[in-house]
């Protein structure tokens, strides 16, 4: 018995080992037969079949594979063997002869599966094997001929749409939450099918020409916000390994819907005004504005998007922000909450271990004051809130962050955000448990940090994102409740950023500390458009811009007092180190770290002319030290904080060692 190797590897070349002659199978002896060869002999073939499967036609080419030839029983004459290839699968190859002389290889070139295309491509191989004729035209051996069949699958999943889209708006027809497709496979095998998002729902597998249906799963996007979703359909073939294909699907909600209320909290007793923020208010008409099932006393629709509304004298509660018109499914995430106002006496609140603030900021639904504290002897950064009950102050409750700089209470209440090194954190409103961290999509390898944060009353909150130690800060734009982040555009870097915010969220003023990057620019934000325009004010400072409840009056460097048409009405003395704005605008209350005391200014007075300075109220109050005093070095030019209750009544002074509770003067 003697094996004749025949190699076929497709899609690269065919590589056909030569017959040649053979000692006892005649080749000019063995006398006899020299007229023609045994006819006895036996040829067998194996595998009886080849089939190759490229996944694409970007693949890579498949493995070689062999077919193997065993010739027996021949006793004399000269053996030949003959291969023909005709066929897509196997492309040109010509007939083949081969004999004992010359001995080789015959090297065929084949397509790539680029070439081929996506589909099931055969061909077939003829091998015939005989003795003393060299097109084996007579004289076969048994089991010659011998076809071998080629089957070629350039492998493919191809649904009937490339993409999905999905629109659901105030009153969405049936249609508009379910979709279908078709799914065929080559070679046609079932299909599997997973998709990404709990908002879809879909058909998990079927035969290939069987359809999938898509549809929206009502419940979860009924709890979802506006805005545009991108999830996929991941399908996937049966039985060709790691052939899959994505189908990409976008959902975009756009419903009526109420999703902030700033301020979001109101004090017992006290009619106040808020600006209620939402999507689509154009959709409908608006015919009344509540807060439970009590009615506004007065409303303006601004925009699509905004609602100015008196919110009457309320007893404490909770109170759902709802919209009266032609559509009565009008979509609620705004609450607005209503406590009794505090009755905060002198105090200070000292911190377990001295350090610097970098954020100090009040939170009166719990009438708790949070911190951001760098810690001196660790180098360790917290967040430290006091919150009162009753009369008495507790125990504070501290979280510690790495590199946490920047701090703002959410929109809605809810949670704080903190600025973690390169990321925000999350954490619960009330005992500051850490919910979710999100990481910031700038400079992923450096040592930076997120810093000086800002909230706008559509629950954006501005924070210039990974503040380098030395300069060089861009300002991100973070949607607390998807948890994301976006970019103004173009995009706004500066040196050291500073963001101020009126109390109601409607204005965000940028600034710069130094001259690189974006210059000397006092800029406002808009948070909706992501935005960033010059006001025509040129000012460096280190120092937050202050504003009032409105932005009706605005305070640059700690010194110059704007209208909110940013025209200049005055000065403050250049001596103070921190100034805060009563609500109304009226005062302006600056600490002096020089002598611990704290000024009072009538904003109500009109200066002889811009540069002057506004008249102070009485003689200044000296306050309990902060830390300002501290025997370190390191804390005699510490920084110092300070921000006002929403009733105007008390001051929060923030130093190196404690923060000092001060009714205003």
């Amino acid at each position: 018995m003697l094996k004749h190797g025949i190699r076929v590897p497709l899609l690269g070349k065919l590589v056909i080992a030569c017959a040649f002659a053979l000692a006892g199978c005649g080749g000019g002896g063995g006398g006899g037969n020299s007229g023609g060869g045994s006819r006895n002999g036996t040829i067998t073939v194996s595998p009886g079949s080849l089939t190759f499967i490229a996944n694409g036609p970007s693949a890579p080419t498949p493995a070689p594979q062999s077919l193997v030839g065993t010739v027996s029983g021949v006793s004399g004459g000269t053996l030949y063997i003959t291969v023909v290839g005709p066929g897509l699968a196997i492309s040109t190859i010509p007939s083949v002869s081969l004999t004992t002389d010359p001995a080789g290889q015959e090297t065929v070139p084949v397509p790539s599966p680029a070439t081929l295309g996506v589909g099931t491509h055969t061909g077939t191989i003829t091998v015939r094997a005989c003795v003393n004729d060299a097109s084996c035209s007579s004289a076969n051996l048994q089991g010659s001929p011998k076809t071998i069949p080629v089957t070629y699958h350039v492998a493919a999943i191809q649904p009937s749409a490339s993409s999905l889209d999905f629109s659901v708006g105030n009153t969405p027809a049936a249609s508009d939450s379910s979709r279908q497709l078709t799914v065929t496979t080559v070679p046609a095998e079932n299909w599997t099918a997973v998709n990404s998002v709990a908002w879809l729902s879909v058909t998990q597998g079927g035969g290939s020409g069987t359809s999938m249906d898509v549809s929206l799963v009502q419940a979860a996007v009924d709890g979802m916000s506006n805005g545009t979703y991108i999830g996929s359909i991941r399908l996937q073939h049966s039985t060709v390994g790691g052939l899959q294909l994505d189908v990409p699907v976008t959902l975009r909600i756009n419903r009526t819907q109420v999703n902030h209320v700033s301020p979001y909290v109101a004090y017992t007793g006290t009619p106040s005004d808020v600006i209620i923020r939402g999507d689509e208010f154009s959709q409908i008409t608006i015919q009344g504005v509540s807060f439970g099932s009590t009615p506004a006393q007065s409303f303006t629709v601004d925009s699509a998007t905004q609602i100015r509304a008196r919110v009457p004298a309320l007893p404490a509660g909770r109170y759902p922000v709802n919209l009266q018109g032609n559509f009565p499914d009008v979509r609620r995430f705004a609450e607005l909450v209503v406590v009794a106002p505090p009755a905060f006496t002198a105090a200070t609140l000292p911190y377990a271990t001295p350090g610097i603030p970098h954020a100090l900021r009040y939170d009166a639904e719990r009438a708790a004051v949070a911190v951001s504290l760098w810690t001196a002897t660790t180098g360790g950064t917290a967040m430290v809130r006091y919150a009162r009950d009753g009369n008495a102050w507790q125990s504070p409750v501290s979280r510690t962050l790495t590199n946490h700089f920047g701090l703002a209470l959410a929109a809605d209440g809810t949670e704080w955000i903190a600025g973690a090194d390169k990321q925000v954190v999350h954490l619960d409103a009330n005992d500051l448990a850490i919910v979710r961290t999100v990481d910031s999509p700038l400079f992923p390898g450096g040592t930076q940090h997120i810093a000086d944060m800002a909230v706008a009353n559509d629950g954006t909150v501005a924070m210039f994102g990974d503040v380098n130690y030395n300069c060089g800060a861009h300002l991100l734009l973070y949607d607390v409740r998807k948890q994301s982040f976006a970019l103004p555009e173009p995009v706004h870097v500066v040196c050291r950023g500073n963001i101020g915010a009126s109390a109601d969220g409607a204005r965000l003023l940028l600034a710069n500390q130094f001259i690189e990057f974006s210059g000397d620019d006092i800029s406002v934000l808009d948070t909706g458009s992501r935005t960033v325009t010059p006001t025509g004010i040129h000012q460096l400072t280190a120092a937050p811009p202050q504003m009032n409840q409105d932005a009706s009056r605005i305070v640059l460097n700690k010194t110059r007092v704007y209208a909110s048409s940013y025209a200049l009405l005055g000065t403050l003395p250049a001596t103070n180190d921190v100034v805060v704005l009563s609500p109304d605008g009226s005062r302006a209350y600056a600490f002096e770290k020089v002598g611990l005391r704290l000024h009072t200014y009538d904003l109500t007075a009109s200066p002889a002319t811009p540069n002057d300075l506004f008249p102070e109220i009485g003689a200044p109050t000296v306050v309990p030290d902060p830390g300002i005093s501290s025997g370190s070095s390191l804390f005699n030019d510490s920084t110092v904080l300070m921000t006002i209750t929403p009733d105007g009544d008390t001051l929060f002074i923030a130093g190196s060692e404690r923060i000092v509770v001060q009714p205003v003067p």
